[in-house]
């Protein structure tokens, strides 16, 4: 093969690749370790920000306190400990995408589920303010902004095209089951709509830009 096949694109326009299988591996590794301190700036974040919100666990009911500080703190934040220890392993370079796909379903997955155990009129109540929705909607609102915030963080970790558009479908997977839990006013779930639509083309495109850069 010519040094100039070593460049050649396949698939360009969708899920572009170097058709030639070394140059293909020598980009990923070289996109991965520049993106790797980025990842574990993140998945830092995520266990502080996750193990932050037991303090509005804390306002809970007994019986719903206790279940959802044992998934947050001794399930949840360790697996997340561990997810950060292994991007400082002689492997994380290769399999960097892999971490942040499952970083991702983690967390998302686990918003979904700890929040099942809120009753945010009760929260609210605690907390010394009225709550100004029904809990359903405010559930739905509550997963929905975090899951979008998750959503968007995806954008710097450098995902190629397929982790970043599987990363798209599982924010949209989450935001479905969310509906289907919650079951919010057609309202808040016509609000949220327009995110899921415009998901897939916005990491697909992303990512096509950051194999170019």
């Amino acid at each position: 093969m010519s040094e100039d096949n070593h460049f050649d694109i396949k698939r360009k326009f969708w899920c572009p690749r170097f058709a030639n299988a070394e140059t293909e591996r020598d980009f990923m590794l070289e996109l991965n370790s520049e993106a790797l301190t980025v990842g574990r700036i993140g998945i830092l974040v995520i266990i502080i920000a996750w193990s932050g919100f037991a303090w509005l666990d804390m306002h809970l009911a007994p019986s719903a306190k206790y279940s959802a500080l044992f998934f947050r703190l001794l399930l949840i934040t360790p697996i997340f400990i561990a997810i950060l220890a292994a991007t400082y392993t002689k492997r994380a370079v290769l399999i960097y995408q892999i971490i942040v796909v499952i970083s991702v379903f983690i967390i998302e997955g686990s918003i979904v589920y700890v929040v099942s155990f809120y009753d945010l009129e009760t929260i609210s109540r605690s907390l010394g303010f009225a709550f100004p929705m029904q809990d359903a909607d405010g559930k739905f609102i509550f997963v929905g902004v975090w899951l979008l915030v998750i959503f968007m963080a995806t954008g710097i970790m450098r995902l190629n095209v397929v982790p970043a558009v599987v990363s798209g479908l599982i924010y949209v997977f989450f935001n479905l089951l969310s509906a289907w839990m919650y079951q919010p006013s057609a309202l808040f779930a016509f609000i949220i709509a327009p995110f899921l639509i415009t998901a897939i083309p916005v990491v697909w495109f992303g990512s096509l830009y950051v194999r170019q850069t």
